[in-house]
């Protein structure tokens, strides 16, 4: 919505900090991806004596002032904390105890969830830094409205990441991977020439 977009670019500094790639938002990436990240706390976890549970969904949280029990299907769990990654409508399905307020469960309730693909094409090296582009572009054609440089300083491999939005996103998520594929490279193919 138009709301969201004034908070989040008011929250985020202004549009231009947020779309930088060079002095913005956009400028640092986790090195090895987030899932580097994943793994780096999941390594600490498992060093300090912990563990770490897969295929046991969270069903409900029972929080007071000696910590947190986590409840699954078949499982409880005690923490001093919890963190909730969830999507806001997913989270307001936990069951919580103490109950949360009704504003807080409406507004969980209520946000809607956005429709996007993230896509990343991988090239030998990132070609368009040879013509001294940054890689990132805003563009009013869709699919892909948005691209950005996700390569390492390296350059290599070149990584152009983009994002199918909205109804976009919604019109091709049932299609095949090589349908969203032609309609990714069309569109970096017209942003970046033909290397793309």
């Amino acid at each position: 919505s138009l709301l969201h977009a004034a908070f989040y670019m008011r929250s985020g500094n202004g549009f231009d900090f947020l779309m930088r790639s060079s002095g913005g938002a956009q400028q640092d990436r986790v090195t090895g991806g987030v899932q580097a990240l994943a793994e780096a706390l999941a390594h600490d976890v498992t060093q300090q004596g912990g563990d770490i549970r897969l295929g046991m969904p969270v069903t409900g949280l029972v929080q007071d002032d000696e910590g947190v029990e986590v409840h699954c299907e078949s499982a409880c769990f005690s923490a001093r904390r919890a963190i909730v990654t969830l999507p806001p409508p997913l989270a307001a399905r936990l069951r919580y105890d103490p109950v949360l307020s009704p504003q807080r469960t409406a507004l969980l309730r209520g946000i809607p969830m956005g429709s996007v693909i993230k896509c990343v094409a991988a090239y030998p090296h990132a070609f368009w830094r040879d013509a001294g582009w940054s890689g990132a572009s805003i563009i009013d054609e869709p699919p892909i409205h948005v691209t950005f440089d996700a390569s390492p300083a390296s350059g290599m491999p070149g990584l152009l990441l983009g994002f199918f939005e909205g109804e976009h996103a919604r019109k091709f998520a049932p299609e095949e991977r090589a349908v969203r594929k032609a309609a990714m490279v069309n569109t970096f193919t017209r942003l970046f020439g033909e290397q793309a």
